[in-house]
Order: C-alpha cells, then structure tokens, then sequence
C-alpha cells in the first residue's frame, strides 16, 4: 500500500519545529509509519464536536492525535504535544 499523504495543522508543524533534532526526526517517523498504515487504530479515540471519531496514541513522551482521510489518501495530524 501506498503510504497516505501526510497533512500537518500549523500547531503541529511549529510543536515539531520546536524540539531538538533528535526528537523532530522520533516524530517525523512516527508520522511517516502512521501514513504507512492509515487503518492503524490508536490507543484510544476522541470524537470532535462535529462527531469526527480522531485517532489517539501515545508514543514515547508525545501523544498525537490524527485521522485519515481514505477519500483523498491522506493522514491529518491535528495535534501534538508532550505527556
């Protein structure tokens, strides 16, 4: 499978922005294996209030929150942040 197309909110860009580089390349390969797999559940879910059911997983220090778009092959990343 093709991985999906990575979309980051701008939060998120500047979060990863911000670390150290060793830590910014931890992340980018979370983002790259979570596009890789796009039907991954995460280690639990949060629905918006719109009712958008958003992945959850906590990995390392770092939850990040995301949902895949199967529509148009892509994976948005809307949050990020430190446990």
């Amino acid at each position: 499978m093709t991985p999906y197309r990575l979309v980051l909110e701008s939060a998120v860009l500047h979060f990863v922005l911000a670390r150290r580089l060793a830590e910014r390349r931890f992340i980018i390969r979370t983002f790259d294996a979570l596009a890789a797999d796009p039907y991954r559940h995460g280690d639990y879910q949060e629905k918006t209030s719109a009712g958008r059911e958003m992945e959850v997983i906590l990995i390392g220090k770092y939850i990040i929150t995301y949902w895949a778009d199967h529509a148009v092959k892509e994976l948005r990343i809307v949050r990020a942040e430190i446990v």
